[in-house]
């Protein structure tokens, strides 16, 4: 889900217990084809790209998918997703 909000960038309502008890745990991979070495890099980005979108309002959503988009683009190109 959240990489569908990076790439489109579209408003939905989010439960933000949710996002803070996922950054604090270890993400789940339920469904990829990426090899085990681009999943492990896309997963340490994830997570950086929600601690540097926390702040005192909480998190931003869209500072964390635009972190992780320019991230991924740079990283693997513009046609990862």
């Amino acid at each position: 889900r959240l990489f569908k909000l990076c790439y489109e960038m579209e408003s939905v309502e989010v439960d933000m217990g949710d996002f803070t008890k996922w950054a604090i745990t270890k993400p789940i991979i339920v469904e990829t084809d990426m090899e085990e070495q681009v999943q492990i890099e896309a997963k340490d980005c994830v997570a950086t790209g929600i601690e540097k979108a926390q702040g005192a309002s909480g998190l931003n959503i869209e500072k964390a998918c635009k972190f992780i988009k320019e991230i991924m683009d740079r990283q693997y190109g513009p046609y990862w997703h």
